[in-house]
């Protein structure tokens, strides 16, 4: 008997490969679909650490036939152009830092794929992410009981799938997997801690929700990218790789199974500038040169030319085209007056941070509560872990609403999937870093943690030194 619908988000790659074996073992019904992203050249000859190539949909057709489950190409290119593509060129030409790959997640994975796996009878869809979900009853159970044992635990997860592993995965003949438990670890921190406890209690009109955590493998941890997952989509999405590690549990499962790319190295960089020169590709798509303009440091003196500010980012050192006899650094970026700013390295720290945008993983109603509660109390916000790159480790600091800011007032819910940001654009925070952060570029994404567990992140509008 079939345990539900699943459309696997193949790349091509091993980790979607694995997804999909793990969830066809353990009962459920998988298709495959592999997303039709880019086009032109871009798409054709992409490079061998790119994604989205022609090569990646003959790999993951070549993975469903040997599964036998079906393949599907969906065309998805006019999305990934409007809200990926061109989006990250507007960031780079307002001196911003983009996020093309959370950016992908949140309006093609976790957006219109999954939109159109549920519009098609599909209970879930699955992706090869190192990241974990898992099912709490409020009522019932504390963070711990409603966590699942990688092998042989009481199966609470999403659609009866651990996050971390499927329940019975160490039953599997095909698989030596050793057995894991980190799911029913409580956060390190006291104060991580206490704050899950605090939503908890203030979620205790749900019947159940939906933690996404850190992946069991620190070195290819991906909740980071996954932040705009919210309740809504966290019940239909599964991650059965969450508490594998990637060298030693997943390839050799490729291996086993005789999958062709179970040795494929993982693709880096952004798929549609397979070469990384933002700059030009942004020159080529707009058919002209970036504006010249000026170099000055932080008092306005001008120390030289450049040839597009968007060349350009928050932090840099090297290659900035002018002779010092210091060292200096990029520390801010103006489009209006097409200058880039030097200074500096004390320039480049700052403790605070304004984010917009903002979108909650966790329960939304319970988190505006506290932080209402907070700021009712004139407290110091509530005590999270935080990042601001993809891999830095986490960083203590304080969440707080931006009063000061009109988009403070109460959002619209959405009353729907079509849109993952159900409070997008409504809501500003203020982070507030225990230990001043250095290179913090508006544009980037800041996510905020209880211990593992992700809260909800947003983009950085601006900073506060």
């Amino acid at each position: 008997m079939s345990r539900g619908r699943v459309l696997v988000a193949m790349s091509g790659g091993v980790d979607s490969s694995v997804t999909a074996y793990l969830l066809k073992e353990q009962g459920f019904e998988c298709t495959g679909a592999t997303m039709r992203l880019t086009c032109s050249r871009s798409f054709d000859d992409a490079g061998p650490r790119s994604c989205c190539s022609l090569q990646d949909i003959a790999d993951a057709a070549d993975v469903c036939k040997r599964l036998g489950i079906q393949h599907l190409v969906l065309d998805m290119r006019e999305i990934f152009e409007r809200d990926v593509i061109d989006k990250f060129v507007t960031t780079y030409e307002e001196g911003h830092t983009p996020n093309p790959c959370i950016d992908c997640n949140r309006y093609l994975k976790f957006g219109a794929l999954l939109d159109w796996a549920l519009e098609h009878g599909f209970d879930y869809i699955a992706t090869g992410h190192y990241a974990q979900i898992q099912r709490v009853s409020p009522k019932t159970s504390s963070m711990c009981g409603s966590h699942t044992s990688s092998a042989g635990g009481e199966d609470t997860s999403s659609a009866g799938v651990a996050s971390a592993v499927p329940a019975n995965l160490s039953s599997l003949q095909d698989t030596e997997l050793k057995e894991t438990s980190n799911s029913c670890e409580q956060p390190q921190e006291d104060t991580s801690a206490t704050l899950w406890d605090q939503i908890i209690a203030h979620a205790q009109n749900e019947d159940e929700l939906y933690t996404l955590s850190a992946g069991a493998d620190s070195s290819k941890d991906q909740s980071y990218v996954l932040y705009s997952l919210t309740q809504e989509r966290l019940a239909h999405v599964l991650l059965p790789l969450g508490g594998l590690i990637k060298e030693t549990d997943v390839r050799p499962i490729a291996e086993r199974q005789g999958f062709g790319n179970a040795q494929k190295r993982d693709s880096q960089g952004i798929c549609f500038v397979p070469d990384g020169d933002f700059a030009h590709y942004i020159e080529e798509r707009k058919g002209e040169l970036l504006a010249p303009g000026t170099i000055v440091d932080t008092e306005g003196s001008v120390l030289g030319q450049h040839t597009g500010a968007i060349r350009y980012t928050i932090g840099q050192r090297k290659g900035l085209g002018v002779a010092m006899l210091k060292p200096v650094y990029v520390t801010s970026i103006d489009t209006q007056t097409n200058t880039v700013v030097l200074g500096e390295e004390a320039n480049l720290f700052a403790s605070a941070l304004v984010a917009k945008d903002w979108i909650w993983s966790a329960p939304e109603d319970a988190m505006r509560s506290l932080l209402d509660m907070d700021a009712s109390a004139m407290g110091p916000g509530l005590s999270v872990d935080a990042r601001i790159r993809y891999h830095q480790p986490s960083q203590r600091a304080h969440l707080s609403w931006d009063t000061t800011s009109p988009q403070h007032a109460q959002p619209q819910h959405a009353q729907t999937l079509d849109h993952t940001e159900a409070f997008a654009g409504a809501q500003r925070l203020i982070i507030r870093f225990d230990t001043p952060q250095r290179a913090i570029a508006p544009g980037q994404a800041v996510v905020v943690y209880a211990g593992d567990i992700v809260l909800g992140g947003g983009t950085v509008s601006h900073v506060l030194h």
